[in-house]
């Protein structure tokens, strides 16, 4: 592959009322059409007037938007008509109609133009929106809402016992009664225990949502939590991509559910009090908020991800001895991973078409292959033949050992792994190899963004292997 060309100083020289339109793709210096998935990024990066796309799959790498073009519902539409022409409509009669485009906007971009979305026609897909203040607070919000439901009642028929001992006792009753329903049907965990700490009520959405009758929720919540998080690679990614989400985490615990879940409460806990100011015991009442830290463990996954393929990239750039081992280390962080490897297509005398580790980076601990081995590590045999078709059509592969072929099953399990993930490296345009991560820890279901950012740091690398000076 040749070089990626600079970005051309006229755009520098653009009006800032000026827009921009792509209608195809760039050129290198050498004259070679550039991947559509290269040249976008470099557009964006030295273009300052917004951007416009014909086409969907231009969007997401800076590109403000456009009245965009999307195969699927051309395909849909297309397939329309042949339905009507296949149940014997004549192919005349059909009336020629604009193809069912969307108009799509990319709000970073937006932004990033101080552009406001009032501008954007009736209809405008907006990509990138953050979230509203509803969906950010909405456990907070939610909490707020359930003990306004249980004060407000509670508190009005307290007020009307002034009216008489008789009527007041007649409606204390009616009053718990309607307590007690309000609790049980809260989303929202409810504990009451004595003044030593002894659990004496639990509601029905704690015992719903954990699984645990009231007996076994105590022995539960008296058990220490395990000393390490149960999630460690999304613990230590927010460490390193977000500390602020860490903050006032002392009233949240980590409860496996009876069922394998894995739940976490924010647990809010008040004192009660009788009239003389004595303890009577203490109240907990706790929201899950389980999905929340989960999407920040995610995200915070994804910026470390994003971090360590650019620097990915700065190692290759740096060249020099060991580079190429520095760099796949980057990725070791990049997906939590036990072993990283690239492998390079061989010709077996023997065997036939295979692959050998080029170079690999392990984690601590984990023994790395015999580097003097003239062995092939990876034979595309009869059984494997799929990994072959599948990489060199450019896609990526992902999946459990235990769920391949057995001649691949012994082939990984060789290495130590349960898991693994690959993606095709291509040198000169041709497929030449591929890119592999694996765990060996235990069983791990690669994402579907896990394998995009994998197949990013496939394209770095075919990008450098491609390099003239490498040849």
């Amino acid at each position: 592959m040749p070089p990626q060309p600079r970005p051309s100083r006229p755009l520098a020289a653009l009006p800032r009322d000026a827009i921009m339109l792509r209608l195809g793709g760039l050129r290198s210096e050498t004259g070679e059409i550039l991947p559509r998935e290269g040249d976008m990024p470099l557009l964006a990066a030295g273009s300052p007037v917004p951007i416009f796309v014909l086409w969907d799959f231009d969007l997401h790498d800076g590109a403000l938007g456009g009245r965009v073009v999307s195969a699927a519902s051309q395909g849909t539409a297309a397939a329309g008509l042949a339905m009507r022409v296949l149940g014997g409509q004549d192919p005349a009669s059909i009336p020629v109609t604009d193809a069912a485009n969307r108009t799509i906007v990319d709000y970073r971009v937006l932004r990033r133009f101080g552009l406001s979305v009032t501008v954007l026609p009736p209809g405008t897909t907006i990509l990138n929106e953050p979230a509203s203040a509803y969906e950010r607070n909405k456990p907070l919000i939610w909490s707020i809402g359930v003990a306004l439901t249980v004060l407000v009642p509670t508190t009005l028929l307290l007020l009307l016992t002034l009216a008489g001992r008789q009527s007041a006792e007649k409606r204390l009753r009616e009053s718990e009664a309607r307590y007690r329903e309000l609790v049980e049907s809260a989303h929202t965990l409810i504990l009451r225990f004595d003044p030593k700490g002894k659990l004496i009520f639990v509601n029905e959405y704690s015992e719903l949502l954990l699984g645990y009758s009231e007996e076994e929720l105590a022995r539960v919540l008296a058990t220490p939590p395990p000393s390490g998080p149960a999630d460690l690679a999304g613990l230590l990614a927010r460490v390193m991509m977000a500390p602020q989400s860490l903050e006032e985490q002392v009233a949240e615990r980590e409860i496996q559910a009876k069922d394998g879940r894995r739940v976490i409460v924010r647990w809010d806990k008040r004192m009660l009090r009788d009239a003389a100011g004595h303890c009577t015991g203490w109240l907990a009442v706790g929201t899950d908020i389980t999905a929340r830290r989960q999407a920040e463990d995610a995200l915070a996954a994804r910026m470390l991800a994003e971090e360590e393929l650019l620097g990915l990239g700065r190692e290759l750039l740096a060249g020099g001895p060991g580079s190429l081992e520095r760099a796949l280390r980057r990725l070791l962080t990049a997906f939590a991973a036990d072993r990283v490897a690239l492998l390079q297509n061989v010709l077996d005398p023997k065997l036939g078409l295979c692959g050998r580790i080029m170079a690999e980076a392990t984690a601590q601990g984990i023994v790395p292959h015999d580097p003097d081995s003239d062995a092939p590590h990876m034979p595309y045999s009869l059984d494997a033949f799929h990994w072959a078709d599948t990489l060199e059509a450019g896609e990526t592969i992902a999946g459990l050992v235990k769920d391949f072929p057995e001649c691949l099953q012994e082939l990984f399990r060789s290495f130590g792994l349960q898991a693994i993930m690959a993606a095709p490296v291509n040198v000169g345009g041709t497929w030449n190899g591929f890119l592999a991560v694996g765990d060996t820890r235990g069983p791990r279901i690669f994402t579907r963004q896990e394998q995009t950012q994998l197949g990013t740091a496939a394209s770095i690398l075919s990008a450098h292997l491609s390099r003239p000076d490498r040849c």
